[in-house]
Order: C-alpha cells, then structure tokens, then sequence
C-alpha cells in the first residue's frame, strides 16, 4: 500500500493538473480546499481517523472523479493483500 501524507497529495495533484506556472499558487490553494472538502465529507477515505493520509490508489480514483479526464494515464494498481 502506498500512504501518501497531505502535503504529498497536493503536490500530485498539482503536478497532474499540469498548470501553467502563474497559475499554480491559485491551483495549490484550490487543490488543498478541495482535498479537506473530501476528506471531511468521506469522499477521499483517509487511512487513520487522526492523520490525513490516503492511500494511492484511492487518491487517483477520487481524483479522476473530480478532474475529469486528468489523471487516466496515471495506472492503478489492485492486489489482494496490500502491504505498506
């Protein structure tokens, strides 16, 4: 399983977006508004009640749902027993 801290789910995001660079201060805040959205409402499950960690995979699913055709190319990868 690959955990991935708040900072780093930002930092994904914003390099998938791919924004131009004037605009990426404007995308960083929006991303990390609409990142605590998600993980307040439960849409983006977090790993543990008191981090906001999220596992990789469930980032790139919620995120394709949320930036419609970005992040396609971005594999998934489903095993049966996961490990850190």
């Amino acid at each position: 399983m690959t955990r991935m801290t708040f900072d780093q789910v930002v930092d994904f995001i914003v390099d998938g977006l791919q924004a131009p660079e004037h605009a990426r201060r404007a995308t960083r805040d929006n991303v990390r508004k609409r990142v605590r959205y998600g993980l307040g409402d439960g849409s983006l499950p977090r790993l543990d009640l008191g981090t906001t960690d999220v596992h990789r995979n469930e980032l790139i699913l919620w995120s394709r749902k949320k930036w419609p055709g970005k992040f396609t190319d971005t594999p998934v990868k489903f095993t049966e027993h996961c490990q850190d």
